[in-house]
């Protein structure tokens, strides 16, 4: 029988999937929209990669390390979902400018 205590870490690592990948696609999706005005682009460009892959390298291997494997997929699944929430959002408020869903694919 599974214990309540695994039920609270799997909500865990679903809440920090999701925070990491809406906080993570919500840089990407900024840097991508400052890159044409920028006045250095392939630094903001590489400085935002290297922050981003860094805080979310760090947390996984906090849930990792704290978890099991099991917990990394699952925070793994709902940071890939937190990708798909963001771009249905997106989409739906975007709706006047160019972008769409086939620029992100």
């Amino acid at each position: 029988m599974m214990s309540t205590v695994f039920f609270a870490s799997m909500s865990a690592s679903i809440l920090a999937g999701l925070l990491l990948g809406g906080w993570y696609f919500t840089g990407l999706w900024w840097t991508i929209r400052r890159l044409p005005v920028s006045a250095r682009p392939i630094q903001l460009y590489v400085l935002s990669l290297a922050v981003r892959l860094l805080i979310v390298a760090v947390a996984f291997y906090g849930v990792i390390k704290w978890f099991d494997w099991l917990h990394l997929l699952v925070c793994l699944a709902a940071f890939l979902a937190a990708r798909l929430l963001l771009i249905a959002y997106l989409v739906k408020s975007d709706t006047q400018e160019a972008w769409s869903v086939k620029n992100f694919f």
